[in-house]
């Protein structure tokens, strides 16, 4: 038996396929068999769904203060990136920390409050954006262990590192009231902290600080600014994106 027409048959079938999802040999008909597909998709409610484009940030003061966040409190994993803090008392940085991230990666950002444990959670759901913190130095997994390597191109310029550090003292650093007394005499005076457990950001923090003229004292992990004219200097010239931190400045 002759298999001319199964042949024809055959030849019919691929040309109807080329006419209704295009040639998968070019670049057209890929871009609409795809097209095709995704209806398919949609028709069907298959749950398939497209991988989110990521809008990727260019080096920037604000991309620099986000680093110095999520070098603090933030925690990268494969697929997830979030960051926790105290619902008590960083609620308003939090929410300014979510739009940040917002704005840079153009993806939703959730922001959790857990009560019970007085913490909220910043959380964002991108591979992607998960490698790019990590080629911006924080690793994914435990970033102590791992160890934080700051990107040169915050090295290179002022205005990142004191974005930077700003995230920093944000995030792992306090502004408190310290009471001494000299001679009988009580005093009590305004100070900046930073407490970490990396030796890469305290070095980074010490090392900032201490070229550009400030008093650094303090050891092991934990560095500090204890002259009031280094602490409004600070204030002015680095300055706070939590509230909580600018609230105890007392000119």
């Amino acid at each position: 038996m002759s298999t001319d027409w199964r042949q024809d048959a055959g030849r019919k079938g691929a040309f109807a396929r080329i006419a209704l999802h295009g040639n998968p040999g070019t670049d057209a008909g890929r871009r609409l068999g795809g097209q095709r597909s995704l209806q398919t998709h949609k028709r069907k409610k298959t749950g398939f769904k497209l991988l989110r484009k990521i809008s990727f940030p260019r080096p920037s003061v604000q991309l620099a203060e986000l680093l110095g966040i999520m070098y603090g409190d933030g925690h990268v994993g494969t697929y997830q990136l979030s960051i926790t803090t105290s619902s008590v008392t960083d609620l308003e940085h939090a929410q300014y920390v979510k739009e940040l991230l917002e704005k840079h990666f153009k993806v939703p950002v959730s922001l959790t409050i857990r009560k019970a444990k007085n913490v909220c959670i910043i959380l964002l759901s991108s591979r992607e954006v998960c490698r790019f913190f990590a080629s911006m130095g924080m690793p994914i997994g435990n970033k102590i262990t791992a160890g934080i390597e700051i990107p040169q191109w915050v090295h290179d310029n002022q205005k990142y590192k004191h974005a930077v550090l700003r995230g920093l003292i944000d995030t792992d650093g306090c502004v408190y009231q310290d009471k001494h007394i000299v001679k009988g005499v009580a005093y009590t005076s305004t100070c900046i902290a930073f407490t970490s457990a990396s030796p890469e950001l305290i070095d980074f923090v010490r090392d900032t600080l201490t070229a550009e003229g400030y008093f650094v004292t303090g050891s092991g992990r934990n560095i500090r600014l204890r002259r009031r004219g280094d602490v409004l200097r600070y204030a002015s010239e680095i300055g706070f994106g939590n509230p909580k931190h600018s609230r105890k400045i007392t000119v």
